[in-house]
């Protein structure tokens, strides 16, 4: 779902996984605060992306709809902290990835996929940045001096 500059909590529950198996994927009351808070900040990653049309694909996760997907033991999806996007009007997304990572939001985790970015706004702040992309670049104009 696209991302709104005012918050809606719909976006980040919203689940196709968790329509298909009639899993409940509300936000848990102690979760709330925290997805705003995402919110918050994934409105600042659209304006150090310069306006970007930013695409939730996956927010909040209840417990038995992050054990569907596969989702780790300790996902900041789970608390509402983390959220994966798309960012439809880019070719490649690691300059995009290399442009959060490196700026002063209080990131913990940056995966960087080939059509899709994992961010996490975790109380650890650890910068964690992994390059999960399996394409090959061939042009010039996506290749970053010093990455």
């Amino acid at each position: 779902m696209k991302l709104k500059k005012d918050f809606d909590i719909s976006i980040f529950e919203h689940s196709d996984t968790a329509k298909r198996y009639g899993i409940n994927n509300n936000v848990r009351i102690e979760h709330k605060e925290n997805i705003k808070l995402l919110h918050t900040n994934m409105l600042k990653v659209q304006e150090l992306l310069n306006g970007a049309d930013i695409w939730i694909t996956s927010g909040y996760r209840s417990e038995e709809l992050n054990r569907k997907v596969g989702g780790s033991f300790n996902s900041a999806h789970k608390v509402g902290l983390a959220c994966d996007f798309q960012l439809r009007k880019f070719r490649t997304l690691l300059p995009a990835c290399l442009k959060l990572i490196t700026s002063d939001l209080c990131i913990d985790q940056i995966i960087c996929y080939d059509t899709f970015i994992h961010i996490a706004f975790y109380e650890k702040m650890r910068k964690e940045f992994i390059d999960k992309q399996t394409n090959v670049w061939n042009d010039a104009d996506d290749l970053i001096i010093g990455y």
